[in-house]
């Protein structure tokens, strides 16, 4: 199944977009709720989407792993799905996606590319990539109106 694949330009440095995406301060302006990252090789990339606490594990990226860093220019990390996704993406058997994010400048800021691939074949993996197309635009749309309205 062919990866998703999302571009859109944002009026921020790559600097700054860097940090939006390895910081947990970064992640939680608009993305999720609690992250734990080590923005390294084999560390943590742990996204926390419910604010639940006593549900600690809940709809995250729990276990993650950073693949490859290149700052400020790209990170690549394991993905798993949300709890409705369990049985294909958080098996701890079952194969993790990969998500990448590649940064590289643009006329007025930065350039983001977002690339969500390792996807399985299958009904259940249908239903999956469907699910992370309309949350991946729906989160791009939110990054884009952190930074809308600035000059980098």
């Amino acid at each position: 199944m062919d990866p998703l694949h999302y571009t859109v330009d944002i009026p921020a440095t790559r600097d700054e977009l860097w940090e939006a995406w390895t910081t947990p301060e970064g992640l939680t302006r608009w993305l999720c709720h609690r992250a734990t990252v080590e923005p390294r090789v084999g560390g943590a990339y742990e996204i926390y989407f419910n604010p639940d606490e006593s549900r600690p594990g809940s709809n995250s990226t729990i276990g993650c792993k950073v693949l490859s860093v290149d700052r400020p220019r790209l990170l690549r990390v394991t993905w798993r799905g949300s709890d409705d996704l369990a049985e294909i993406m958080n098996n701890p058997e079952a194969p993790t996606t990969e998500l990448e994010v590649r940064l590289r400048p643009a006329p007025f800021g930065t350039r983001l590319e977002v690339i969500h691939s390792g996807w399985g074949e299958g009904a259940s993996w249908t239903r999956a990539r469907e699910w992370f197309d309309k949350a991946w635009s729906k989160a791009l749309e939110k990054i884009l109106s952190v930074y809308a309205n600035r000059t980098p």
